[in-house]
């Protein structure tokens, strides 16, 4: 499985649903909505996959944490803003930054609270921080999974940001889960499964399927926990670990 289309397609044959796809209906694609049994929708199956991701990040530990990381940036000579992109900030090894909701910039002085801000906005009123000289930095945005420091540091300091690692649900139907193993996808399917049929109370077929689902859900659950927690040095345990929500797609380990 690649991206979220072949995650509905996934549910929907675990629900024992027939796609269109799986008819073999000409020019039919994954994820395919079938107009003879439309409930779930896909609207239903992306809010059960979000759901399962939120219920994974609380049961494995990735939530409501804090924990400040830092990264030393040397002095720039370059106009214009400081990329830095977000799958390469040191530690969390194996899995990506996926959010950072503070940030601060400490030349020696003491660190100073940057200002987020959104580019797009800059854009219309037709802010020059493209050609900013560098100084020292007061704000920052994230936009395409980079972090752009504005302006680029004149000397050396420490970027200290708060940030999350926890698993992100697909943004669009070309997304995937990052941060783990696609192995695993299915350990949050199976369950995203099972919420669909138990909030179907009054359709006796999808009762059964939480039923037999729920063995394979449980041990999803347990299975992607052990792999966190096999590969989770005790420098970034997950009770360090900030949760904000700025997605991001990362290098995912095949």
């Amino acid at each position: 499985m690649q991206n979220l289309r072949d995650y509905r397609e996934y549910v929907r044959q675990r629900l024992f649903i027939q796609s269109p796809l799986a008819r073999g209906i000409p020019g039919a694609i994954a994820g395919e909505c079938p107009t003879w049994q439309p409930s779930p929708s896909n609207f239903t199956i992306d809010m059960a996959i979000r759901a399962e991701c939120s219920k994974f990040n609380q049961f494995i530990g990735l939530t409501d944490s804090m924990g400040v990381r830092s990264q030393e940036i040397e002095g720039q000579s370059t106009d214009g803003p400081f990329v830095i992109d977000l799958a390469t900030i040191p530690g969390f090894p194996e899995r990506a930054v996926n959010s950072i909701r503070r940030a601060w910039w400490d030349d020696g002085s003491g660190p100073v609270r940057l200002y987020p801000v959104i580019l797009g906005s800059l854009d219309r009123v037709s802010d020059t921080y493209l050609a900013y000289q560098p100084g020292t930095p007061y704000r920052f945005a994230i936009e395409s999974y980079k972090f752009y420091l504005m302006p680029a540091p004149a000397s050396i300091g420490t970027l200290k940001f708060q940030a999350g690692a926890g698993i992100g649900g697909p943004v669009d139907d070309d997304d995937a889960f990052d941060q783990i193993p696609s192995d695993y996808d299915i350990c949050i399917l199976d369950n995203a499964a099972v919420w669909i049929a138990k909030n179907s109370p009054n359709d006796v077929e999808m009762t059964v399927r939480a039923r037999d689902l729920a063995p394979d859900a449980a041990s999803g659950l347990e299975r992607l926990s052990a792999w966190f927690n096999a590969n989770v040095s005790e420098e970034v345990s997950p009770s360090l670990i900030f949760d904000a929500r700025w997605f991001h797609r990362n290098r995912r380990r095949r």
